[in-house]
């Protein structure tokens, strides 16, 4: 006799020899997780699991690599996995770019690199893009930081690799100004700026600005520099070492003296030459905008910036300034569009947002400028025009049959006996062979053995 017992059913057999006792349990499946080249899979989690048991696999991608996904199509790097049936998985990767990078200091300085943790003449290294790295330039005695060699004037800056980089951090020595009065009972000289004073010498950065303001004491009259400059202010840039004397002589008449008020409007500033001052004196006027902004034109209508003026009156004058403004201008060439804003006019230091996207077939290959990001952000500085440029993708045909006593299927779609279908290049296709009842899969037609495989489309297959 035979006694088949279920969970919850109870049976009494008594005219039964023999008994024979089925007893179910939960099915176990085979769940295969494979790492392409490029990458690993932490943990190993390949064997047989329960029904519903829960997996949860990282895909770990080696240096120089990154995680695309995996070969079902889930773009999650670390996943969770409910046993359902039988899987193979494969986590795909792929190189990253490597770029050269070049970082030097020129004499009288050395420059902090992060990737170091210590400070170099010379740093040269190739690095994987997106890798990011903190700069310090740090002069030595004597000397003090100018500026990088793609102009940036900060000492500290972060950089982040997306191509060959070669800077250099500028060091100058500091510069010195000695100066001097012909008779120093008959007037004085005030400087103004960021230095060092010490026995008689004015000390500063290269290419520091000095403010000059020759003052005679009363019954004399400022007649001029000793290289020749005749204002009674003046801006010194050291850019080398340099020595002057401010020259004054005894009135012979009656010094009529009028009043000068400059001031500025907002978005800049003017030099310091408000006060009083003899007829005849010569005064030079200096509007100076803030970054962003430009010079318009005096409060009198005048435009000449510097502006020299002999003091013959009473004079209020204002610098009048305005934000500048750029054109932007943002194309997408064949094969895709762009959005955001695209097109118009905006003040300086507006930030812009736009994105590349390529229409089907196609792919994004870079803005006119060479950045090959395709969304982005710049901040204006300057009229801005760019080309979206897009290739077209080339496609191939994978055709797959079926030999007698099986179907074969593409990613999650169901099982056929034939499939043909265009891709384009480098799209990987999983693909599956599946052997009927009483048949075993042998292999594919090109030798390959593995029933689940992945194919990259660089051809027709």
């Amino acid at each position: 006799a035979y006694l088949e017992v279920r969970p919850g059913e109870y049976q009494t057999v008594s005219y039964a020899k023999y008994i024979t006792v089925q007893a179910f349990s939960v099915p176990t499946y085979s769940i295969q997780i494979d790492a392409a080249e490029g990458g690993t899979i932490w943990p190993d989690l390949s064997g047989e699991y329960p029904l519903g048991y829960t997996l949860k696999a990282y895909a770990q991608p080696y240096d120089g690599y990154r995680f695309i996904g995996w070969s079902d199509g889930n773009t999650e790097q670390e996943r969770t996995i409910a046993v359902q049936g039988a899987m193979s998985i494969t986590a795909l990767f792929e190189a990253l770019d490597s770029y050269t990078v070049t970082v030097q200091a020129s004499e009288g300085g050395l420059v902090y690199v992060s990737y170091l943790g210590d400070y170099t003449t010379l740093f040269s290294e190739t690095l994987y893009e997106g890798e990011e790295m903190y700069l310090e330039a740090q002069p030595l005695e004597g000397y003090a930081f100018y500026q990088w060699s793609d102009g940036v004037t900060d000492a500290g800056r972060n950089i982040t690799v997306n191509g060959d980089i070669n800077l250099t951090a500028i060091f100058m020595p500091y510069r010195h100004l000695t100066v001097s009065v012909n008779d120093a009972s008959m007037g004085k000289v005030t400087v103004t700026g960021n230095y060092d004073f010490a026995d008689g010498v004015y000390t500063a950065a290269h290419g520091a600005a000095l403010t000059l303001i020759a003052q005679p004491n009363e019954g004399y009259h400022f007649v001029g520099w000793s290289d020749g400059v005749q204002t009674v202010q003046r801006i010194v840039n050291l850019t080398e070492d340099k020595s002057l004397t401010a020259i004054f002589a005894v009135n012979t008449a009656p010094v009529v003296q009028y009043t000068i008020t400059v001031s500025a409007t907002d978005g800049g500033s003017v030099n310091d030459v408000s006060g009083t001052y003899n007829a005849g004196d010569m005064i030079e006027l200096i509007a100076t905008p803030m970054e962003g902004y430009e010079f318009v034109r005096w409060s009198d209508g005048v435009t000449t910036n510097p502006r020299p003026m002999t003091v013959s009156e009473n004079k209020q004058l204002t610098a009048i300034f305005q934000i500048r403004t750029f054109t932007v201008t943002i194309l997408a060439g064949q094969g895709g569009t762009v959005s955001g804003q695209v097109s118009g006019t905006f003040d300086y230091g507006t930030d812009i947002s736009f994105a590349a996207k390529a229409n089907e077939h196609y792919r994004f290959t870079g803005w006119s400028d060479g950045v090959t990001d395709a969304s982005r952000s710049i901040r204006l500085v300057q009229d801005t025009a760019l080309v979206a440029t897009f290739a077209a993708i080339p496609s191939y045909t994978l055709s797959l049959t079926a030999g007698q006593g099986g179907q074969i299927r593409v990613g999650n779609e169901a099982y056929a006996t034939s499939f043909n279908r265009a891709y384009d290049e480098n799209t990987p296709v999983v693909i599956e062979a599946k052997a009927d009842a009483d048949y075993a899969f042998l292999r594919w037609s090109d030798g390959n053995t593995n029933a689940i495989r992945v194919i990259t489309m660089n051809k027709n297959q």
